[in-house]
């Protein structure tokens, strides 16, 4: 009995999230308002910053969604106030991603290998004496 009433009162409160996580400076971050399974339009969301910058970040569509790109890395803490409730969320925030060392070292490699595939192979000699 008393599971179902925490659960049910779980499933009641007014819920934010921010996907993906972690996310990737540079990339856009999707804060999501909802309440009982229903998204909230028109909710101020704020974030604070990892340098303790705490900025708007803007107001929920009609889907109760925000797009948000990270300039910084570190740990951003999503806020909305709902029903009087101050919700927060936390999101880290890692460095892009350098993807240049595994191409310099991957491309030479793979035209090493065609060129070892394509190159015309000599046959041994069967000259008999």
């Amino acid at each position: 009995m008393i599971v179902s009433v925490v659960i049910a009162a779980a499933a009641s409160m007014p819920q934010l999230s921010a996907t993906p996580f972690p996310a990737v400076v540079g990339q856009p971050v999707v804060v999501t308002v909802g309440e009982a399974g229903n998204r909230l339009r028109d909710v101020e969301v704020r974030v604070e910053l990892p340098d303790r910058v705490v900025e708007v970040v803007g107001r929920t569509g009609a889907d109760g969604q925000l797009e948000f790109v990270p300039r910084l890395e570190g740990r951003h803490l999503f806020a909305a106030d709902l029903a009087g409730v101050r919700n927060v969320t936390p999101l880290e925030v890692l460095p892009p991603r350098r993807r240049w060392l595994l191409g310099v070292v991957t491309v030479p490699l793979g035209l090493a290998l065609l060129w070892a595939q394509l190159r015309p192979r000599r046959q041994p000699s069967t000259r008999s004496t």
